[in-house]
């Protein structure tokens, strides 16, 4: 679902810039970017070495992901960065 979505945003973005693309361009270098970031593990540095820039505030998070850890589960974080119009 993920990855349908930053296909979506990113076929939109072109469209409003005029930016000329291949749809089976985008579809296959998205995917390909996605898979290369989480097999470099940079995106995942990036966020451990600066969360403040990718979490915002909330209460009920420390408790949330308390009682995730303690059920051994496994957690992906994703943050949609939205641009400015």
């Amino acid at each position: 679902m993920a990855e349908c979505c930053l296909i979506s945003d990113t076929v939109q973005f072109l469209k409003k810039s005029g930016i000329p693309f291949c749809r089976r361009s985008v579809v296959k270098d998205v995917l390909h970017v996605i898979g290369q970031t989480h097999i470099s593990g940079n995106f995942h540095r990036m966020v451990t070495e600066m969360p403040e820039k990718y979490f915002e505030p909330n209460p009920h998070l420390q408790t949330v992901l308390e009682n995730l850890k303690a059920a051994k589960k496994k957690l992906i974080f994703v943050r949609q960065v939205l641009f400015p119009s």
